[in-house]
């Protein structure tokens, strides 16, 4: 009995002692630092525009660096050196300061510049801080944060960063940068009338900010460029600026409003600013009553459509106005017009997830056609959206398999320039064949060289495209072989090897025949009847100093023969002969159409009523969709000019277009009267109905949307589009979060700064409604940081928060602890029945 009870008063005893070291192992402790580390110190330079664009700012930085390098020297520490604006980059570290210095001075390689490798749009001070946090994690004895910068921000706040970094006992400096010497003139708003009467006094408001430097300010001016339905108008106003700096406001009278749009442009100038990308300011104002029509034209044929249309910089044609803009340009611009005029793009060039909607919405277009419009105008391949808008679709025709075959002359006089015009033209031809053409390149010297094949046969046009990346690539690798041309020999070779298809052989040469053939002449006529029987339709195109003679025999004729100096005629040429089946050519005369009274043809009331429709040179050979009407037809009764309602809107389309080779006397240099189209463009030009929509602001990467629908749920889905740069798609939320505003308002952060002339969709509506970006200033070109020091820093070990390093054998002894009062307890019940067995 005895030494049950001794067992039962040790297992007590273990128990109770296993609990306190449990106890014990459980208090908070420093975890095992392992090898001693230094101290460190951080140097972080602001680089943001606000503060790295002054003269003097490099010198400082790099004198301030230098001295918390020889500070980190002196205390044992380690340096590293971070830089910020919008992102941050690691300069150097942590290491050795004294490495840091040989990197200042340059000595292995360019002196270190803090600024080197950022974006300056921004001060993101709280991903900066993020970055330190993870630098200062690392246990060790003290950790001081020197920041470089006047401890302002834009975008989220740092405050959440700063006291973390405090929390974890890290000491924090701010060395402020000395004031600059530059002054800065911003201008942060012009404010116009959305709609204002033609003739009524207009009035501009111009909003700005002037930040004094410490040297003497010279004369600061604002440039106003006033564009209206006529000549630009440019004036300038001297500024009185603050004496103190600061905001300021200027009315400025521009006399009274031109009729239609007016676009004015402000442009601040200052000697020696240093901030450019705050100087300019736009806004535009509409005469009510006016109807804007924009016309897309891309740039080799805007002086085409300014003639046909506003020869003299202004409309002949009263209540209409023109706006000439890129394809590009154009969705920014849909919320002023009330019509779009397509000026030789195809519907696969346009930005359709834009122009549908303006469309849909009661907008009208109007698509001319050339040779860019049929490059997308194929039979079976206009099912997009915008090609269904229109009233015609390509004529149903054969497309027979055919060999295309590129002969370009390999003698010395086609290296250099004239061949990279061919390179480049060449790419022309593999984009404008047709998905069942065969296309290849061959060089002829003394023999018809191997050939270059440059597109396969397709199904389609979209298989087309990978084929043609494939031939820049190819293409970018030719060499012109050289050598002396046996021209005559090659085109024989031509003639035998032609396969079982129809060929089309586009040869480019300057016909200099090297093989002395006693008749050169005869020759060339005997083997055009050869290639003729061999299928291989021959078109000539002379290049350099031609040997007209020759070219003339194989052609058939001096008038067949084609010029090609230059790359704008080889595409011509490249378009025309492979798209000749697409077309009608000749002197080709127009009829009205037959229209019955009511029909829509019928209320285009001036378009082809009593008028003489003068010929044409060219036209696209299309047929009618169901529920279009033509208002002009060929003499066979194909339809030129052809149009149709579209949801709310109206559409047409020209098959032709003003201007020579297609439609030259519709294009009356001088007189902008393009009369046969006036009732067209009035009819067209109804504009989109409904109240206004949305608005969009956007300030560096910060999007605002305004204007919303009061029954829109508190998240919208949007996504930016802008030209030159890839859609990005986004979610804004109420200024306050999800309990915030949910009626009017919603933003969000953006990936990269908002661009001029980007625009939105609204992805969550019906139709995705397109709202145009207002780009203003970021808040740091518009000096609108926010301060925000850092926090005290609390009395902690840097870098090292509490922990339980003895967690593992705490558990190990409360565990044992547990199995030794379960034995206690056992040799006391076991005890107890042994007594009750004595009573």
């Amino acid at each position: 009995m005895s030494a049950l009870r001794a067992a039962e008063r040790g297992a007590w005893l273990a128990a109770l002692g296993l609990l306190a070291v449990a106890a014990w192992l459980l208090l908070p402790r420093t975890p095992d630092e392992g090898p001693a580390r230094p101290p460190l110190v951080i140097a972080l330079a602001d680089a943001s525009a606000s503060v790295a664009r002054p003269r003097g700012w490099l010198g400082w930085v790099r004198s301030e660096l230098a001295r918390s390098a020889d500070e980190a020297a002196a205390a044992g520490a380690e340096l590293a050196v971070l830089a910020f604006a919008d992102g941050v980059a690691t300069g150097f570290g942590p290491g050795p300061p004294e490495r840091f210095r040989d990197a200042l001075a340059g000595r292995d390689g360019p002196p270190y510049d803090p600024a080197l490798a950022l974006s300056r749009g921004a001060t993101r001070l709280a991903d900066a801080l993020t970055a330190v946090e993870l630098l200062s994690a690392t246990p060790r004895p003290a950790v001081r944060l020197v920041l470089l910068g006047p401890a302002t921000y834009t975008g989220p706040s740092p405050a959440g960063a700063w006291a973390r970094l405090a929390a974890a006992g890290v000491a924090c400096e701010v060395r402020t940068p000395p004031r600059a010497e530059e002054s800065d003139l911003a201008l942060l708003e012009l404010a116009l009338p959305a709609r204002i009467e033609a003739g009524a006094p207009l009035v501009a408001l111009v909003r700005g900010l002037f930040r004094p430097g410490t040297e003497p300010v010279a004369t600061a001016r604002l440039v106003l460029e006033v564009e209206e339905d006529g000549p630009t108008r440019t004036r300038a106003h001297a500024l009185a600026l603050p004496a103190g700096g600061g905001a300021f406001e200027l009315p400025l009278a521009l006399g009274p409003a031109g009729f239609g749009r007016t676009l004015v442009r402000a442009r601040a100038e200052l000697e020696g600013d240093a901030w450019p990308e705050n100087d300019q300011v736009a806004a535009d104002t509409l005469a009510g009553g006016a109807r804007v029509l924009g016309v897309v034209v891309r740039p080799e044929l805007r002086p085409v459509a300014e003639t046909w249309l506003a020869p003299s910089g202004r409309s002949a044609l009263a209540g209409l106005q023109f706006q000439f803009l890129l394809p590009e340009e154009l969705p920014g611009a849909l919320e002023d017009l009330a019509a779009v005029i397509t000026f030789d793009l195809a519907p696969e060039a346009l930005p359709a997830e834009a122009l549908a909607p303006f469309v849909r919405r009661g907008g009208g277009w109007l698509a001319l056609s050339g040779y860019g419009f049929l490059s997308g105008w194929i039979p079976g391949e206009t099912e997009g959206e915008l090609a269904r808008l229109l009233p015609c679709e390509p004529r149903v025709r054969e497309s027979p398999p055919r060999d295309v075959v590129l002969l370009v002359d390999g003698s010395g006089s086609m290296e250099g320039q004239p061949f990279e015009t061919v390179r480049a033209a060449a790419l022309e031809l593999v984009a404008a064949a047709l998905p069942s053409d065969r296309v290849s390149l061959r060089f002829f010297t003394g023999r018809l060289e191997p050939e270059h094949l440059l597109k396969r046969r397709s199904a389609s046009r979209a298989a087309d495209q990978q084929a043609a990346r494939a031939a820049a690539r190819d293409l970018l690798a030719l060499r012109v072989p050289s050598g002396t041309t046996y021209l005559l020999a090659a085109l024989s070779e031509l003639a035998r090897s032609a396969g079982e298809h129809e060929t089309l052989a586009l040869l480019l040469t300057d016909g200099w025949e090297r093989e002395g053939l006693p008749d050169p002449l005869g020759s060339a006529r005997a083997l055009t009847a050869a290639l003729r029987a061999a299928r291989v339709r021959l078109v000539v195109i002379a290049v350099g100093a031609p040997n007209l003679a020759l070219l003339a025999a194989l052609a058939e004729g001096p008038e067949n023969v084609r010029a090609g100096d230059t790359l704008d005629a080889l595409r011509a040429v490249f378009h025309r002969e492979l798209s000749g089946s697409q077309l009608a050519e000749g002197e080709l005369a127009l009829r009205p159409a037959p229209r019955a009274p009511g029909s829509l043809a019928d209320e285009v009331l001036s378009a082809a009523a009593g008028q003489t429709l003068a010929p044409l040179e060219r036209h696209v050979r299309n047929r009618l969709r169901p529920g279009a009407e033509a208002l002009w037809e060929s003499e066979e009764g194909e339809p030129v000019l052809a149009l149709m309602r579209a949801g709310l809107g109206r559409t047409a389309l020209f098959a032709s277009r003003p201007g020579a080779p297609w439609a030259s006397r519709y294009l009356r240099a001088g007189l902008g009267e393009p009369a046969e189209f006036d009732g067209l463009l009035r009819w067209l030009a109804r504009g989109p109905t409904g109240a206004a929509g949305p608005t969009a602001r956007a300030a560096g990467r910060h999007l605002v949307l305004e204007g919303l629908s009061r029954e829109g749920a508190a998240e919208r889905r949007v996504r930016l589009v802008a030209p030159g740069r890839e859609a990005e798609d986004l979610r804004l939320l109420p200024p306050g979060g999800p309990a915030g505003d949910v009626l009017a308002t919603r933003e969000g952060w953006l990936a990269r700064e908002v661009p001029p002339g980007a625009y939105l969709l609204l992805v969550d509506e019906p139709e995705a409604p397109v709202v145009p970006v207002a780009v203003g200033p970021g808040d740091e070109l518009a000096w609108r940081e926010r301060a925000c020091p850092p926090a005290p820093a609390v009395q902690a070990r840097a870098g090292v928060p509490p922990g339980r390093a003895s967690h593992g054998l705490a558990l190990a002894a409360l565990a044992l602890a547990l199995a030794a009062l379960f034995l206690a307890a056992l040799a006391a019940s076991r005890g107890q029945g042994l007594r009750a067995l004595d009573r």
